[in-house]
């Protein structure tokens, strides 16, 4: 084992022969004092033996958030308790019984987090929730949270991806890693690990290209009128506007202006982007909106604030359900009139399309990214401009609405004449 004069130039500049291994420097100055270089860390130790002749290392830190200086204190301050008889890795392990009395198991510990962090700080909490309960507390929740180890996560991981659930388990990898990172700052114990160190998320991150095109949205279109309401028209308003689902899905009357200014105005609190929003409605949109009853759950009662509701008490639900029947719909239609069939897309795909059709139209960027309540770039924009563009949102969306609903009321017997909308990526 290799003794060197340690130093900030040495420590710095301390590096692994090969990836994969691990050397031990120990100091020339201070007995039993060194530094453990990984590939990807360096770990302040100490070596001594209490009470026996077992050699036992004591974890410091890590560089370089403790510095040279920094661990060689801590060095002494150990080597100065071993000679008053005591265990420099005592207060440690009482740091860890503490812990493991606050917070014992995998269950009580997601408990913690969520009321003492997610639902705090978290805009959609009830999705990490979701996620927890779904996957991880089935199998982790009598355990001692201190027991789960990095073979436990991939497991848990590798079984999503053998199910084609790449994006849950990306999702959960997520929740995984902030709440064990949330559990290192909340203790005093300098060598717990999480137990999400050093993994990287288990599926690609894929950009996806899906957008619908001209028959595409026709047959979408002509399914969404036999879906009737709710779903029906909330599809149409979602190509309308471009709008996210959840946000299109809560709309609340209270929030439209159907006769004066013709605005769908969002809170901050109602939004993905925790921002306020306005949208503009076009005419379609109107229109589509004043053939939409209120609806009255119960004789009596006052009706539902919600424009797309089932139950009168929240916004609609099972979005999974809705989409099936639609893509069953749309899959018949194609078949009987040999057509083709639509790609395999997702709701989210219908904001593509809307802002693919918006570069057909040659809107500028700007006016894209405020219609889909994106962050704004640079400065300027983030912190200066405050200015809504509504006037210069409501032409882009009343010239989409007209692109699509003349297409939309073309016969799809004949042969479109229409360019397909972003046929210059379509490839």
């Amino acid at each position: 084992m290799p003794k060197v004069k340690l130093t900030a130039k040495v420590v710095e500049h301390a590096s692994v022969p090969a990836p994969g291994m691990q050397i031990d420097l120990f100091d020339a100055t201070l007995p039993a004092f060194g530094l453990r270089v990984g590939s990807r860390s360096k770990t302040w130790f100490l070596i001594y033996r209490f009470r026996s002749d077992v050699r036992r290392r004591l974890v410091l830190g890590h560089y370089p958030a403790l510095s040279l200086a920094e661990a060689r204190a801590k060095a002494g301050e150990a080597i100065a308790m071993l000679g008053n008889g005591q265990d420099p890795a005592a207060p440690r392990a009482e740091a860890r019984e503490a812990a493991a009395i606050s917070v014992e198991t995998f269950g009580e510990l997601v408990g913690e987090f969520m009321s003492k962090h997610a639902e705090l700080h978290q805009k959609r909490p009830g999705q990490t929730r979701w996620f927890l309960e779904k996957y991880a507390l089935p199998a982790w929740r009598h355990r001692p949270a201190d027991d789960i180890r990095k073979r436990d996560v991939l497991a848990l991981l590798d079984g999503l991806m053998a199910d084609g659930k790449g994006a849950a388990a990306n999702r959960l990898f997520d929740i995984l890693r902030k709440l064990f990172n949330w559990r290192l700052e909340r203790s005093d114990d300098e060598s717990m690990r999480s137990p999400c160190d050093r993994m990287k998320a288990p599926a690609p991150n894929r950009i996806r290209s899906v957008r619908l095109d001209n028959r595409h949205i026709q047959a979408f279109w002509r399914a969404a009128d036999e879906a009737g309401y709710p779903w029906g028209p909330m599809y149409k308003l979602l190509l309308l506007t471009g709008q996210r689902r959840g946000e299109v899905a809560s709309m609340r009357w209270a929030d439209l202006d159907l006769t004066g200014d013709r605005l769908w105005t969002l809170s901050p609190e109602q939004t993905k982007a925790d921002r306020a929003h306005i949208v503009p409605l076009s005419r379609p949109v109107l229109d589509i909106l004043r053939t939409i009853p209120r609806q009255i759950v119960r004789p009596g009662e006052p009706p539902s604030p919600f424009v797309f509701t089932t139950l009168g008490v929240r916004p609609v639900s099972g979005f999974g359900k809705a989409k099936e029947r639609l893509d069953q719909a749309i899959a018949a239609a194609q078949e009987q009139a040999d057509a083709p069939m639509l790609p395999e897309w997702r709701v989210h795909d219908l904001r593509r399309t809307v802002t693919t059709g918006l570069s057909a139209l040659q809107v500028p960027d700007s006016i894209k990214e405020r219609i889909l309540n994106h962050a704004p770039r640079g400065v300027t924009q983030r912190h200066y401009d405050q200015w809504e563009y509504l006037e210069e949102k409501r032409e882009a969306l009343e010239r989409w609405a007209d692109k699509l609903m003349g297409l939309v009321r073309t016969d799809p017997e004949k042969p479109q004449t229409q360019e397909l909308i972003g046929s210059e990526v379509a490839g």
